[in-house]
């Protein structure tokens, strides 16, 4: 189990802290069978219970870190089976890699999961409501940040500049895959009051 967030995202790049301890039974974990994995593009497409599922997981053994202007959600386990469903019900299947802990070479190995760019901002807000509190602090940090540079600067709105005056906030927001609040700002930068559509 991850001791917090601040070091788990310190690790990242390297191995994470062994959770596990020496394997008394001398398994291999990646002897264990590969389960079949779905793509899941969107949490609004997730079910309610794989939602909770996903929030206890990454409570108890995730980490939520600030990385670039965005966040990154981290997850190292030895148990494959459980980091594979984490992947596949957040839509990273391919994401997961097995990692060798540094110390003793009769640890388990482990199985991390790194999930980054708009994926990890889209499941903290998801996973928000549901978290502790140290958890929604380290979030809320991690959003406002993404949402000030959101604001600042916006290279997709400029790619998507030129429906500005034909579509709502809520749906370029959905089809740039950025903010609403981003297009919102973009609107009133960069459009004529009477080109905007109410």
């Amino acid at each position: 189990m991850l001791e917090g967030d601040d070091e788990a995202c310190a690790e990242e790049g390297g191995d994470l802290p062994n959770a596990a301890g020496p394997d008394a039974r001398g398994a291999h974990a990646s002897s264990l069978p590969r389960r079949p994995r779905t793509r899941i593009r969107s949490a609004a497409q997730v079910k309610l219970v794989d939602i909770y599922w996903v929030a206890g997981i990454l409570e108890g053994e995730g980490a939520f870190c600030a990385h670039g202007f965005g966040g990154r959600i981290m997850l190292s386990m030895t148990d494959r089976d459980v980091v594979e469903r984490v992947a596949a019900i957040t839509g990273t299947p391919s994401a997961v890699k097995p990692v060798q802990p540094r110390g003793s070479p009769s640890y388990l190995p482990q199985f991390r999961i790194s999930i980054g760019g708009r994926r990890a901002i889209e499941w903290m807000m998801t996973l928000y409501p549901i978290l502790s509190q140290r958890k929604q602090t380290k979030v809320r940090e991690i959003l406002a940040r993404w949402k000030q540079h959101q604001r600042k600067s916006n290279p997709v709105m400029r790619y998507y500049a030129h429906l500005l005056g034909t579509m709502s906030d809520v749906d370029l927001a959905r089809r740039a895959g950025c903010a609403v609040e981003a297009v919102a700002h973009y609107r009133r930068q960069h459009l004529k009051p009477k080109e905007g559509m109410q």
